[in-house]
């Protein structure tokens, strides 16, 4: 009887250890169990205006020979630099760039199969505008044609705009869309009856800088109006 008895207590105390380990099993398994977490996007955008516009003219002469294309260029450099004083420009405001020179030739006559070649020489210069005074830039470059009327050869005449304030904006936009994610993240968890906890984690996003009417790179550099906008990603946790 005596075995029997102990035969059971170890029966009863094996089970005991048994369900005792299954309860403790299980009830950590709940309390690491992860919270629910919900990943939304916020977007943040900002009206801007470009701050820095960068105007290259670019100007080209051709003559039979080299002597008279450079007299000729430097008047039309003399004509541009006129025309840039009279658009409120200061001269540290442009600039002079490279000079390019190419040589060709061209058919002056033909007699039968017989043509006449003559060279000729071809010079290109750009002058640069950098400033900050976009809209003095805007009003200049819509009137090249005052230019074109001097029998200045533009070649190229477009402005580009910069924004280049970014990171003055930066900070508040960045909470901006991060409580714009918020927002998000609160309608979802009333469908789901629960309640917004902290963020577990976010993704910046990248800034981009857009034209006001387009999205295409070209569109922003014409531009002065601009948009910049950046979307975050950000994992909030979810809680009962």
């Amino acid at each position: 009887m005596q075995s029997v008895a102990t035969f059971l207590s170890a029966c009863i105390l094996a089970a005991a250890i048994v369900s005792a380990s299954f309860f403790l099993r299980e009830g950590l398994i709940r309390f690491n169990e992860p919270q629910g977490i919900v990943s939304v996007k916020g977007l943040a955008e900002r009206n801007v205006e470009a701050d820095l516009g960068v105007w290259r003219i670019s100007h080209t002469v051709r003559e039979w020979d080299l002597p008279t294309a450079r007299q000729k260029l430097q008047a039309n450099q003399q004509i541009i630099e006129s025309f840039l004083k009279q658009n409120g420009f200061e001269t540290g405001e442009y600039a002079r760039k490279s000079i390019n020179l190419f040589q060709g030739r061209d058919v002056i006559s033909q007699m039968g199969d017989v043509q006449e070649y003559k060279n000729y020489f071809d010079i290109t210069q750009t002058i640069t505008v950098r400033s900050t005074k976009v809209r003095d830039i805007e009003k200049a470059a819509q009137n090249t044609f005052a230019l074109i009327a001097q029998d200045v050869l533009l070649t190229n005449s477009d402005p580009v705009y910069m924004y280049t304030k970014l990171n003055d904006i930066k900070p508040d936009m960045i909470t901006e869309a991060t409580q714009n994610a918020r927002q998000a993240a609160q309608r979802f968890a009333q469908d789901s009856s629960s309640k917004v906890g902290t963020i577990m984690s976010a993704d910046q996003g990248w800034f981009n800088i857009l034209s006001a009417y387009g999205s295409d790179v070209e569109a922003e550099q014409a531009s002065i109006e601009k948009k910049v906008r950046v979307i975050t990603t950000v994992n909030f946790s979810l809680v009962d």
